[in-house]
């Protein structure tokens, strides 16, 4: 069973908040083990949403540390008006629980008008010229290019920022920066560099990311592949981290969807 509250509830849920973070909380009781169930449901993968964006997730059994019952908080912006979140997990048969709602509405003083920020990436040249691509790079640069003109024809953002990530720039370890970035866990840039404008995302902004390589399909993931020349490329993921030799030809390939699952959890848009 899971249910949702606001952490700090001195004052009632209707009021309007003018606090920009507040800190929602979920209560999650495990449903006990009865005569048709040798052991209790367990709680996976813990779910929490804002306006049906995700913004938080709790991965495996979040009972496993707190047999029976545990409370989860999470800290999650506000935007002005109504903010509806829903929570629910997975039982250890993989079968979803309701969905615990909560509303909060946050004060007028909250609004502002949002980024929309283009990660382009697109390549065209590779280690092997056998594979180097013609157009990569000029859909990159024009789907960004359109984008923007048609966002800023229609006004609803207050700027458009547009960061290219081009042939020898379109790294792995680029890209992750770019996301973390945007994630909100930054580190010092000169003024200059081109990530210097990336700013954490706000639930007001939107981040959009267009690639264009070469790549496959494998069963429901799409596989980013590109062969490159370069020295002392490391790549680091949670939960592994290796790096490959200095001044090597390495072919790298990765689960770019699930790349972006996971980095794009941690951006609040």
């Amino acid at each position: 069973m899971v249910q949702l509250a606001w952490a700090e509830s001195q004052a009632t849920s209707s009021a309007a908040i003018d606090s920009r973070t507040v800190t929602v909380r979920v209560d999650v009781k495990e449903v006990p083990a009865d005569r048709w169930h040798t052991s209790g449901s367990g709680a996976c993968d813990m779910r929490l949403f804002r306006n049906g964006s995700l913004v938080k997730v709790w991965h495996g059994d979040v009972l496993q540390t707190s047999p029976g019952y545990v409370q989860l908080d999470a800290p999650v912006p506000l935007v002005a008006g109504e903010n509806r979140f829903t929570a629910y997990a997975f039982n250890r048969d993989n079968i979803k629980s309701a969905d615990a709602t909560l509303t909060l509405i946050g004060a007028e003083s909250l609004r502002h008008a949002g980024t929309a920020s283009i990660l382009a990436v697109g390549i065209n040249e590779y280690a092997h010229r056998a594979l180097h691509l013609r157009y990569a790079v000029h859909d990159a640069e024009a789907f960004a290019a359109g984008v923007a003109q048609e966002q800023s024809k229609l006004g609803a953002f207050q700027r458009v920022e547009i960061i290219p990530l081009l042939n020898a720039q379109a790294t792995k370890a680029n890209i992750l920066q770019a996301l973390e970035r945007f994630a909100g866990r930054q580190v010092a840039l000169a003024a200059q560099h081109p990530f210097a404008k990336i700013k954490p995302a706000q639930p007001e902004d939107v981040v959009i990311i267009y690639f264009a390589s070469h790549g496959k399909a494998q069963q429901d993931r799409f596989m980013s592949s590109r062969t490159t020349s370069a020295c002392q490329i490391h790549w680091s993921n949670w939960m592994r981290q290796y790096s490959r030799p200095s001044c090597s030809t390495a072919s790298q390939t990765w689960n770019w969807n699930t790349l972006l699952n996971t980095l794009m959890q941690g951006i609040s848009s």
